[in-house]
């Protein structure tokens, strides 16, 4: 090629770059045939043109790969056209690194060469401190709340919509007896027995509904991880967003077991309390009653024996000897009567007092009852009434000798005493297992069934009517008979027909008592 094409080639070449703005890469060949003109103006020339177009070409690319991004590219040295861009690269270079420090967390960097850029940039900066400053404090504060949530004496559950447990604090994990890892994922009627598991759905239901109705306590049982029933007053609240949207609930959480165990051992108690003061009431009530009849039933006794002794004293040197037996006999039987019941009285004052000493052992039943029949001999022998027992009661029995002869006394007393002229009674012993039934059996008038429920109750004491006793009587006896038949952990009844006799029964035991009562030494029943 010669230096004219040369010369037309690059013109047009030129001008295809002027006109389309693209730089295209000049052959090997073009350069070649420059290289071999003549030195001179053309070939200098020729060779700026070319340079020039490299240059440009070179300067295009580095522009371009800049304005894309590309700052890790080699800047071409010597290029006058890009000299403008180098401060630029060199500065977006160093704006690379400071954003990069910004992102490890180095909020101090500033720029202050690039224009406003630099401006938004700073003011970046400092919104990131203090967006770190609020974060920090934030941290401080949740952690605070954290703590103190923590280290609460009562406990603190979060719960989501659905009913699962999200949160917990370690007062509640301690009510619960789990980790808190084991007491998430878990719903609360997880927790709950089965007859509580309305108590929170329906809560939740109603909370969701009507936020009027997104607070509530009530109290709940809860099986503890060990198995056992908890019992736990509840404080609920359903929490929502800036927009009133439900966020969770959170639950301030009691463990009352303790107080409701005690509030219902307290209450039961009271009942017993209340129970015992009633009984205590009536008790008091029937003593003074027994004490009005007893003065009573004295008084008469007295009477008699002083308004006929003194019959006798005046009319000593005119009465015959048979009306002088008589009424001699009147005052014995009042003063033995009036002796009775003085000795009863005091027997029962005495064990109303714990005070009497019980002394069970083994005992020769047919001697106690032979004393007992001997103190009763001229009474019975007086009405013409026939005394036989079987042939067993020799048999052996566990009890406290005087208790036992108070206890024979009574009932063949009350036999003899309600049993008509010509009349029979009879003892009876029956072995039963452990225990001895031990019967006193007599032909007399009998007692009302209404009336028989009565004889051992001390609250029920009354004086027996005179179509049933027509001689009367406290019925003390009988109540010393129950107490100390009880006292050997035996029972005493009556079986009666109004009008053919009674069957007075009680049970002692027949050897030693594996559990004995308490016994007391300072005072006997020696009658």
């Amino acid at each position: 090629m010669d230096q004219h094409q040369i010369s037309s080639y690059l013109s047009n070449e030129l001008n295809k770059t002027i006109s389309t703005g693209v730089f295209s890469e000049f052959s090997d060949a073009i350069r070649a045939d420059i290289q071999s003109l003549d030195a001179g103006s053309c070939k200098d020339l020729f060779v700026s043109v070319v340079n020039l177009h490299d240059a440009m070409n070179a300067g295009t690319k580095f522009i371009t790969n800049l304005a894309s991004g590309k700052l890790s590219q080699e800047v071409p040295s010597g290029n006058y056209i890009i000299s403008s861009f180098k401060q630029l690269h060199t500065n977006l270079l160093h704006l690379l690194w400071q954003v990069k420090q910004l992102s490890e967390g180095d909020l101090d960097q500033k720029v202050d060469f690039l224009g406003d850029f630099s401006i938004y940039f700073n003011r970046l900066t400092q919104s990131l401190k203090e967006k770190r400053i609020i974060e920090h404090k934030l941290k401080q504060s949740a952690e605070t709340v954290r703590i103190a949530i923590d280290h609460a004496n009562i406990g603190i559950m979060t719960v989501d919509l659905s009913g699962k447990i999200q949160t917990t604090n370690k007062e509640c994990d301690n009510i619960f007896g789990y980790k808190q890892s084991e007491m998430q994922n878990r719903t609360v009627n997880d927790l709950a027995i089965p007859e509580d598991h309305s108590v929170s759905l329906s809560f939740i239901q109603q909370a969701l509904r009507n936020r009027n109705q997104s607070k509530a306590d009530f109290i709940r049982r809860y099986y503890h991880k060990s198995g056992k029933i908890i019992t736990c007053q509840i404080s609920s609240s359903l929490m929502y967003d800036e927009q009133d949207k439900p966020l969770f609930f959170i639950s301030h959480i009691k463990d009352i077991t303790r107080r409701i165990e005690s509030e219902k051992a307290l209450k039961e108690l009271n009942n017993k309390l209340a129970e015992t003061v009633n009984e205590l009431k009536k008790s008091n009530a029937a003593k003074d009653k027994l004490i009005r009849i007893i003065g009573h039933d004295l008084k008469n006794h007295f009477n008699a024996v002083l308004g006929f002794s003194e019959f006798l004293y005046e009319n000593v040197h005119t009465d015959s000897a048979d009306e002088i037996e008589m009424q001699a006999s009147i005052i014995y039987q009042s003063s033995k009567n009036a002796y009775k019941l003085l000795e009863n009285l005091l027997d029962w004052a005495i064990s109303q007092t714990d005070r009497i000493s019980f002394n069970p052992q083994t005992l020769s039943f047919k001697d106690i009852l032979t004393e007992v029949l001997n103190y009763s001999a001229a009474l019975a022998k007086s009405k013409d009434i026939t005394i036989t027992h079987n042939p067993t009661v020799s048999s052996e029995v566990f009890a406290d000798a005087n208790m036992l002869r108070t206890v024979l006394r009574n009932l063949i007393g009350n036999a003899i005493k309600f049993t008509n002229e010509h009349g029979e009674i009879k003892i009876t012993t029956q072995h039963t297992g452990d225990e001895t039934l031990i019967t006193v059996s007599d032909t007399g008038i009998g007692i009302a069934p209404e009336n028989a429920k009565k004889l051992f109750l001390l609250e029920e004491m009354i004086s027996i009517p005179d179509e049933d006793a027509p001689k009367g009587g406290t019925g003390l006896g009988l109540l010393l008979c129950k107490e100390f038949v009880n006292k050997h952990g035996g029972e005493i009844w009556v079986e009666s027909v109004p009008g053919k006799g009674s069957n007075f029964k009680f049970t002692l035991p027949a050897r030693p008592l594996n559990n004995p009562p308490d016994a007391t030494t300072h005072s006997q029943a020696n009658h």
